[in-house]
């Protein structure tokens, strides 16, 4: 279990997937277009042993960021999934199973709260490689259900 910044720092070196923004977090040099969608862990660690009684998995987990102290979100080693978890909350949501998915549903979350203009360079920043598609994709969704429509275009998005 990583229970330590310094040790989760080390485990995303060891992954050797993860683009250098995961090592700006975890440094506090957090970019202007992602402050309060993205912050070092901090309570996480407080609350890690707690957290593997409630979920097993999240023995497993490394953290790759925090939001506004209230979810945490991870990479599942064990499984390969990417998952975000409020506290407070018996609630995991899986935001992706492979990279791409994963920022597929982070951009996807940012541009619901206003980042268009930013979108090229967040997506540099995590390696997206599925801009074009994204944002053909939210210029022509229709419908009421966002949640699931932004669903199946995550699960569309292969790496």
């Amino acid at each position: 279990m990583i229970e330590t910044p310094e040790d989760a720092l080390s485990e995303i070196e060891k992954q050797g997937f993860f683009p250098e923004i995961f090592r700006q977090l975890y440094q506090a040099r957090v970019p202007p277009e992602l402050v309060g969608s993205c912050a070092p862990p901090k309570l996480y660690f407080d609350l890690a042993k707690d957290l593997v009684l409630l979920f097993p998995s999240a023995e497993h987990w490394l953290p790759l960021w925090e939001s506004n102290l209230e979810e945490i979100v991870v990479f599942d080693m064990a499984n390969g999934n990417y998952v975000a978890h409020y506290y407070g909350t018996t609630d995991l949501e899986t935001l992706g199973k492979t990279y791409q998915q994963f920022v597929s549903a982070f951009l996807l979350e940012l541009i619901d709260s206003g980042i268009w203009d930013e979108l090229d360079r967040v997506a540099e920043m995590f390696e997206y490689r599925h801009t074009t598609e994204l944002r053909q994709f939210v210029e022509s969704r229709q419908g009421t259900d966002w949640e699931e429509i932004n669903r199946r275009f995550v699960d569309s998005v292969s790496d």
